[in-house]
């Protein structure tokens, strides 16, 4: 999955996915300039207004005119279904038997968040049930691919109305399961030298899983698939 994903990022930014270029530094690309490509990834664009770089002019009129042309055409991008492939093995593999039961109802796509050094948080304090379309039995899955620490991190408390918020302090490639539903949680202005790339995303134990009708089957304001335990069907 982190393949894949750096080549989604890195392949649509002058840099190729040939160069050793960690995603922990994609803030040190090159400058953004009018004849750079439009990023097929729009998250890219995001990141870059949020750290305060200038956008060229093409990059701006694609991003706040086009946007939903913009997601279509990364959905049919080779990088991006296989990112996607990658994420649903990994459901599978490791979220659904951490879980337990015959399977799980998960949030698809993940949320990607690209968090550069600047100014700007990329969430305030929340927790998910102040918004429509969650359910009590949600578990919140937080992964990173770069090393996170101090600012460039998710901070949460430990139970509901605590709070004593703590960074999550995590290696890349390790994850964090967590109360999101209940315990408020936020980010902070990154003062890092580092680039945080993130993927989020909640799962609900098939069990557990209420689904009224008025969810139109999201969670939240997410697209939602369904996978089942093998074991489960006989």
């Amino acid at each position: 999955m982190q393949s894949s994903l750096r080549c989604l990022l890195t392949t649509s930014n002058t840099l190729t996915c040939t160069t050793a270029t960690s995603l922990s530094t994609l803030h040190t690309a090159p400058p953004l300039l009018a004849t750079d490509p439009v990023p097929v990834c729009p998250t890219m664009i995001h990141a870059y207004v949020h750290a305060g770089r200038k956008l060229p002019v093409l990059w701006k009129r694609n991003y706040y005119n086009k946007s939903k042309k913009m997601v279509q055409k990364m959905k049919r991008n080779s990088d991006y279904i296989a990112y996607i492939a990658a994420f649903k093995t990994f459901i599978a593999d490791v979220i659904a038997p951490l879980c337990g039961g015959s399977g799980v109802v998960y949030q698809c796509p993940p949320t990607l968040r690209i968090h550069m050094p600047g100014h700007v948080p990329t969430i305030t304090m929340h927790r998910d049930a102040d918004f429509a379309n969650h359910e009590s039995g949600e578990i919140n899955f937080w992964v990173p691919f770069v090393d996170v620490f101090g600012s460039n991190t998710l901070w949460c408390e430990s139970l509901p109305g605590k709070g004593d918020f703590e960074p999550f302090e995590l290696k890349a490639g390790e994850g964090k399961r967590f109360d999101g539903n209940g315990c408020r949680h936020y980010t902070m202005a990154n003062r890092t030298d580092v680039t945080r790339v993130s993927i989020d995303f909640r799962v609900i134990p098939r069990e557990v899983a209420v689904r009224p009708d008025s969810f139109k089957g999201k969670i939240g304001d997410y697209d939602t698939e369904v996978y089942v335990q093998s074991d489960s069907l006989n």
